[in-house]
């Protein structure tokens, strides 16, 4: 679809950036326009309201055009906060550290989850996505359960329903648990003999 409509600006918007193994190999450069947007704020501190960004020749051409014209003040201690752990090696193996233990924890809980039938995807990140065909008394069982998921509406536009789960504070064997008390709440209703 891209290739022939090059007019469109294809955006990324990298959240997990520095988290992610291989954030570059993800980002479509079509030949039209496109910008890539990395995100400080998951990786290093939620406070680091920053960003770095590229793209092709016309779109930062036309963003630095309208930087010159608008307010565009960024904290020059926060740009010196992030070149500075961006500088320091063990700051980014800590950060390495932290997304292989997130990649950890997403496959082992899309693990758990298909042992009792249930095929969720997220390939990076923190969040899963799980189709569900009712997203609201799923996430209000869970609750009752003693787990929180958010409803999938606010987070897709033109697919079925889903929960997104975060996973990137639980451990395999919570995955377990977690799996389990879904797998109960998602499974057909039995209902007993007739007398």
């Amino acid at each position: 679809i891209l290739e022939k409509r090059p007019e469109i600006l294809v955006i990324e918007d990298d959240h997990a950036s520095f988290l992610c193994a291989t954030p570059y190999e993800r980002v479509y450069h079509h030949k039209g326009r496109w910008a890539h947007l990395r995100s400080f704020s998951k990786a290093f501190n939620p406070d680091l309201r920053l960003s770095v960004m590229t793209g092709d020749d016309q779109t930062m051409t036309m963003l630095l055009d309208r930087l010159i014209v608008v307010e565009r003040w960024v904290s020059q201690i926060l740009q010196m906060a992030a070149f500075a752990l961006l500088c320091d090696s063990s700051v980014r193996a800590k950060i390495k550290h932290a997304g292989r233990t997130y990649d950890q924890r997403r496959e082992a809980m899309i693990e758990s989850l298909a042992e009792v039938d249930l095929q969720a995807m997220g390939r990076s990140g923190f969040n899963i996505w799980l189709p569900v065909d009712e997203e609201t008394s799923t996430v209000q069982a869970l609750a009752a359960a003693g787990w929180a998921v958010a409803a999938g509406e606010r987070f897709r536009l033109n697919c079925p329903p889903g929960i997104r789960i975060t996973a990137s504070r639980i451990g395999p064997a919570e995955s377990q648990l977690f799996a389990r008390a879904l797998g109960r709440i998602l499974s057909p209703v039995r209902r007993a003999p007739a007398a």
